[in-house]
């Protein structure tokens, strides 16, 4: 799933407040989510308990979101490598 982000945070490379955008739009369409930001950045869909790996992608303006696995999957304290990162 893409989530379009405004131009100007891809631009400055200010990844963390582009994927607050990508939650905040995910929130006003009633998807109850939250931002994991150690070890690494990740996005948990809480209604689904769902993991996705947000990867930037500048060509399409947004950020997308790839599942990684569930919370029984992942685990709350899941250690992630260090290709699990934003950007």
């Amino acid at each position: 799933m893409l989530i379009p982000i405004e131009r100007q945070l891809l631009q400055q490379q200010d990844y963390d407040s582009a994927l607050r955008s990508a939650a905040d739009r995910l929130s006003a369409s009633g998807v109850r989510n939250h931002v994991h930001y150690s070890p690494a950045r990740l996005l948990e869909l809480t209604d689904e308990k769902r993991w996705f790996r947000p990867v930037v992608d500048h060509v399409a303006g947004g950020i997308w979101v790839e599942p990684i696995g569930t919370e029984a999957e992942c685990g709350a304290s899941r250690r992630l490598s260090s290709g699990d990162r934003l950007g």
